[in-house]
């Protein structure tokens, strides 16, 4: 429960340190870095997902098959 709190207190002057230093670099604005930023890990994790996970539980190598 303490988890939703604490990620206001980090995340809150993360952004705004974020859009203040990053404002007009390379042409963008500090809010446009931003979601770049934070979209990044984003994306990196999909395509990890798409080519880590299989189709089908049949198909995973990770799980047995057959009962213990």
């Amino acid at each position: 429960m303490a988890a939703i709190p604490l990620s206001g207190v980090i995340s809150g002057p993360l952004s705004g340190w974020i859009m203040q230093s990053m404002d007009g670099l390379n042409g963008l604005k500090g809010w446009q870095w931003l979601f770049l930023i934070e979209g990044a890990p984003a994306l990196l994790f999909a395509a990890v997902v798409y080519f880590y996970l299989k189709d089908t539980p049949a198909t995973a190598p990770w799980l047995k098959r057959g009962g213990t």
